[in-house]
């Protein structure tokens, strides 16, 4: 990424050589990271699982700790069918 968050097209294409899982989270509407820059991350990763909390921004993780805690134990777990089960409003895979 460049510049105030645009992608830049070397970069990005990288990103599909990782390999290794990723839980990407954001909150569905952050000014800082911009959030549609976790959909952009989560899709480009080959074994991303993605989660937006809603109605939050930058700090989702003071509003949902609970939600992202348990998200984050199912996903570091492996447990598939668990990660997968929409939990939020905005939880995509």
């Amino acid at each position: 990424m460049v510049g105030a968050g645009i992608p830049e097209a070397s970069a990005l294409s990288r990103l599909a050589a990782i390999t290794q899982s990723t839980f990407v989270a954001n909150g569905d509407n952050d000014t800082m990271i911009h959030t549609e820059n976790s959909y952009l991350l989560a899709h480009l990763l080959p074994n991303a699982q993605l989660g937006i909390y809603p109605d939050s921004g930058h700090g989702f993780l003071d509003q949902y700790p609970e939600l992202f805690a348990d998200q984050s134990r199912r996903f570091s777990t492996a447990d598939e069918a668990a990660i997968r089960r929409p939990v939020a409003p905005h939880y995509h895979r």
